[in-house]
């Protein structure tokens, strides 16, 4: 009997099992079972769940003489069967007892379900989930000393099972092409099984194609000897091997180019593209130009064990674009496909016979068994080669094709692989080897890398283009002239000229395109990276879902997991589109239709704030707000005037005014610190209509809230504010009169009779208090201000914000009773409000925070951080998330790991330009690094650095104390930091 060792892997998902019958002893929990106890669970395991009468069970554990109370003694058993394995592992059932364990948690059963589950795999014609399910089987006892007990019919069963398994698994490695894995456990399978055709079918082949075509053919030979002795005759099955052993005698290989050595971070695209190629007969490696095709392709035809084995390179048959299919008859296209079958028997030194159509010659060229053909960059000729690989396949059942390009096939047969860019570290490990290839012993600054590959994306021609640019510089040089010196000629010698710069790859691209495709990748190149297709449709019209699926299909545009999915350009791809559209015709309807588009959702979200009825947003723009976030911050910068035009400062007022609204309510103040010093200027100007008035209301209030964050407001911007504007809503009047008011004059405003005036003014009074240290004073405002407005009747929106700050407040407290309350009610009653899927996972946070708090344990800390893992705040309310896991990692005893992760997140608040030094998420971070380290044994803190840690807070709380700006002083937070220090 074959034994486990030949299936190397890691086993299925789960951990080992609970109860491990296959053992010798068997075991539960690692416990041994012994006795009359492990007679009745292997008898139990027997019936896979059903229940076994007392009787039955009766006469297993006392076959020669049965006790003088059968079932008081049967029940006895039971009782420890259950205190080995659990109360409720061995259930009553009826009349008798069933093992109630998932069939997880026995090893027995869980063979038995990957027995069945790769059986029927490999008759669907799944090879790759058989071998998936046959790795790292376990050993089974051959049972000698229990044949005829319940034990000896477990262990019979099993070995039953794992024979299914190695058989399944022989067969599914040679459907892969894994010949050189399947020959040995063929060999030791057909000698077991000398009458399995399938099995020695498998194994002429295996040996014809990975060692020697003579000894198949020997093999084959012997089995056809024996059967004609018998008066029978080898299967369809074993002729189809023989066949292939005698094409093996002559092996072809066409069209491979040499090896230069591995090829980097592509090893699971080669084994996935090969199982691919062995089981589905028509594989398309398709991706954006330069991620690496034509290599995986050459990769996986030279480690092929095809006996025929052709690499044809397509642009020599066809060097440029193809008229699109649907401008041609169908006699047209049928030409076109007979052209397409002549060039390629021309490449394979082949022609067809006097009169032959070029088509049935092809299909005879490709006849042999085991023939592999490899179709390169085929993006120019799609339609054609779609009529001619289609009746093909039909034609050749033996035929395996893989074809590159960056357009799909769009045929039933063809499965997809789509080449992803390389990692991080697959990018560094392909320049190091490239870079020293071209200039030996080079020093490579990490530092300088880092800098270096973001800009090439990961796409492997560009890190070689890259990399050859190191012969006469160093990797800083490179890094520093990086913009256009990819462009000239660099490539290796032995692509083509289209293949040897990074414009020459894109421009091929374009060719590919129809003018209504070019116009809208241009559309498409002016949003930003992450788009959907509801904003695609705004900005292309109706035919957007057709336009975007044709770039998705020629890999210009790339499509992620999320849901709904969101479009992505690489962004050497769309630096070159925009270059080629700067002084095209279509260049100016390009951005109009991009700024509409922006400037429409802008306007969504202000409108709100125009009629006084609520904070700018609304559940729907809102989040649809920064669901484009990126797209719309381009437009604003373009509107700022940072692509070098003239600045359009109504747009970029109105667009920057409803993105602000949004940053500031989802605690995103690494934006809001960017954009408000460049947009206090203009606000500060006389407004031309009502919309850009709420635009420059909105701004200044967000200026003078976030004064903590940015400063105070400037009084040279104070002043030039206007007193009024003619026909603005009572809430703009009230911002109006708040920010034109000095900061001494606010906690006066804030018992404004004014509902408007005094709810502006108050929330900030409420902030100042807090940053004083007066949380009573602070609450005791928030909450009067929460009363009158809501006796007053303002919009549910200016409510949330007071009650997020009162709930903030009680937190301070360390009252958590009262802020668990406080967050239940706020979940039931956050209703539609602007940006109510933020707020809500931010309130369950909170909550879940508050329950660990009150009843501190591993256990609740686990579950918090598995929920919080799930949760997905924005902003700054990830530092919330950050250090929470570490006082919840400290919880669970792992002090390492709770001091490292508020270092993470305070690595990221320095390298954000826009948090100025000592912010109080620096300065809390800094204070709970101190607290953790104070876990830490000597040899992790001096690991961790912690004593670099505590000259830091030293250097922050100096910069603290010695601020003039008050109004940016938090001394609850400064006061953390001083304890801590």
């Amino acid at each position: 009997m074959v034994q486990p060792g030949t299936a190397p892997g890691t086993p299925p998902a789960g951990g080992p099992a609970r109860l491990r019958l296959l053992d010798e002893p068997p075991s539960c929990d690692g416990r041994p079972l012994t006795g009359r106890a492990a007679v009745l669970v292997h008898a139990l395991a027997l019936a896979e769940g059903s229940p076994v009468g007392q009787d039955e069970l009766v006469e297993e554990l006392w076959p020669d003489v049965p006790p003088g109370h059968p079932h008081q003694s049967l029940q006895t058993v039971v009782s420890r069967a259950r205190a080995l394995l659990g109360t409720d592992a061995v259930a009553r059932r009826g009349a008798g007892y069933a093992l109630a364990l998932a069939p997880d948690d026995v090893d027995q059963a869980r063979l038995l379900s990957r027995a069945g589950r790769a059986v029927a795999a490999l008759e669907a014609r799944d090879p790759a989930a058989a071998v998936a399910l046959t790795r790292a089987l376990p050993a089974v006892p051959d049972g000698g000393d229990d044949i005829g007990s319940p034990r000896g019919a477990v262990l019979a069963r099993a070995r039953t099972a794992l024979a299914d398994c190695l058989r399944a698994r022989a067969l599914g490695l040679d459907a892969l092409g894994r010949y050189g894995e399947a020959a040995p456990l063929l060999r030791e399978l057909a000698a077991e099984l000398p009458g399995d055709e399938a099995l020695l079918a498998a194994l002429v082949r295996c040996e014809a194609w990975t060692g020697s075509p003579a000894a198949a053919l020997e093999r084959y030979e012997s089995h056809r000897r024996l059967l004609d002795e018998r008066g029978a005759v080898p299967g369809p099955l074993l002729r189809a091997a023989h066949e292939a052993a005698l094409a093996a005698e002559n092996p072809v290989r066409q069209g491979l180019r040499p090896r230069t050595g591995p090829l980097q971070g592509r090893e699971a695209d080669v084994r996935a593209v090969a199982d691919a190629v062995a089981g589905r007969r028509l594989v398309t490696i398709t991706g954006p130009g330069g991620v690496g095709k034509t290599s995986l392709a050459q990769e996986v035809a030279s480690r092929s064990f095809f006996p025929v084995v052709r690499v044809l390179t397509m642009t020599a048959l066809a060097p440029g674009p193809a008229e699109p299919s649907g401008a041609r008859s169908g006699a047209d296209r049928a030409d076109a496909a007979r052209r397409l079958a002549q060039g390629m028997l021309g490449a394979m030194n082949q022609r067809p016979r006097a009169g032959e159509d070029p088509r049935a010659a092809l299909a005879r060229a490709v006849a042999a068994p085991g023939t592999f053909l490899v179709l390169d960059d085929c993006e120019q000729l799609v339609e054609p080669l779609a009529d001619l690989i289609g009746p093909l396949l039909q034609a050749r059942p033996g035929l395996h094709v893989l074809v590159t390009s960056r357009r799909v096939l769009d045929l039933a047969a063809e499965h997809v692989h789509r080449l992803a860019p390389l990692t991080v570290e697959a990018s560094k490990a392909l320049f190091r080897e490239r870079s020293l290839a071209a200039r030996p012993h080079q020093e490579l600054d990490d530092a300088d890398l880092n800098r270096l590959l973001p800009a090439l994306e990961g796409i492997p021609l560009a890190i070689e283009l890259a990399a050859a640019r190191t012969r006469i510089m160093s990797v800083g040089q490179v890094a520093d002239r990086l913009v256009g010196s990819l462009t000239g000629p660099g490539g290796p010698r032995d692509l083509p000229e289209r293949q040897r710069t990074l414009t020459a790859v894109i421009e091929w691209s374009l060719r590919l395109l129809s003018e209504e495709q070019r116009r809208a990748l241009s559309r498409c190149a002016l949003l930003g990276d992450g788009f959907t297709l509801d904003t695609a449709e705004a900005v292309l019209g109706p035919e957007a879902a057709v336009l975007v699926d044709a770039l998705v299909a020629h890999s210009l545009l790339d499509v992620d997991t999320a849901e709904p999915p969101r479009l992505h350009m690489l962004a050497s791809m769309r630096e070159f589109v925009l270059d080629a559209l700067r002084g095209d015709p279509d260049e100016a309807p390009a951005r109009d239709a991009v700024r509409g588009w922006a400037l429409g959702l802008a306007e969504r979200v202000l409108a709100p704030a125009r009629a006084d009825g609520e904070v700018p947003g609304g559940d729907g723009p809102a989040e649809l707000l920064l669901a484009e976030e990126a797209s719309l911050v381009l437009q604003l910068g373009r509107a700022a005037g940072d692509d070098g035009s003239p600045p359009a400062w109504e747009d970029a007022l109105v667009l920057g005014a409803a993105l602000l609204a949004c940053w500031s309510s989802s605690w995103c103040y690494s934006q809001v610190a960017t954009w408000i010093p460049r947009l206090l200027g203009p606000a500060a100007t006389p407004a031309p209509d009502m919309r850009g008035n709420t635009a420059r209301m909105l701004i200044l209030h967000r200026a003078t809230t976030n004064a903590w964050l940015l400063g105070p407001l400037p009084e040279s911007v104070r002043s030039r504010i206007p007193e009024a504007f003619a026909g603005e809503g009572a809430w703009l009047a009230g911002i109006r009169r708040f920010v034109r008011t000095p900061p001494d004059e606010w906690p006066a405003l804030a018992e404004d009779e004014d509902p408007w005036t005094a709810w502006a003014a108050g929330c900030r009074v409420v902030m100042d208090l807090e940053n004083r240290g007066e949380l009573a004073a602070a609450l005791a405002l928030n909450r009067s201000l929460l009363a009158r407005m809501r006796a007053d009747g303002l919009p549910g929106g200016q409510l949330l914000e007071l009650e997020l700050d009162g709930l903030r407040l009680v937190l301070e407290t360390g009252d958590y009773a009262a802020a668990h309350h406080e967050c239940t009610r706020l979940l039931d009653e956050v209703g539609s409000t602007a940006l109510r899927g933020i707020h809500v996972e931010a309130l369950r946070l909170q909550r879940a925070c508050c329950e660990v708090y009150l009843d501190p344990s591993p256990e609740r800390a686990d579950a918090l951080l598995a929920s919080g893992s799930r949760l997905r705040v924005p902003g700054m309310a990830a530092f919330v998330t950050a250090f929470l896991s570490g006082e919840m990692e400290l919880l669970r005893g792992r002090p390492r790991e709770a001091a490292l992760t508020p270092r993470a997140f305070l690595e990221r608040i320095g390298a954000d330009p826009a948090i100025p030094a000592a912010s109080p998420w620096e300065v809390y971070g800094i204070a709970t690094c101190l607290v953790l380290d104070c876990e830490l044994d000597e040899r992790t803190a001096a690991e961790l650095e912690a004593p670099a840690m505590r000259r830091r807070g030293l250097r922050a709380l100096g910069r603290i104390l010695q601020d003039p700006a008050a109004s940016r002083f938090d001394l609850p937070t400064t006061s953390a930091l001083a304890c801590a220090v």
